[in-house]
């Protein structure tokens, strides 16, 4: 018996549209990279996600 969760076959599916769009693996790692360079405002080092600045804020 197979056993189906809709979120994973949700992002399966998503996954599947990015790299058909981007015209295969190689070619989305291309664009991802060139996003990086593009944005490099938006890219978190390791020393960032390890501060507490960089934490989410939390409001409850």
């Amino acid at each position: 018996m197979k056993w189906n969760d809709p979120i994973v076959e949700e992002v399966r599916a998503t996954r599947e549209r990015l790299l058909r769009e981007a015209g295969g693996f190689e070619a989305y790692i291309k664009k991802l990279r060139t996003l990086e360079l593009d944005h490099p405002q938006r890219l978190l080092s390791k020393d960032d996600l390890k501060s507490k600045e960089s934490s989410p804020i939390r409001h409850n």
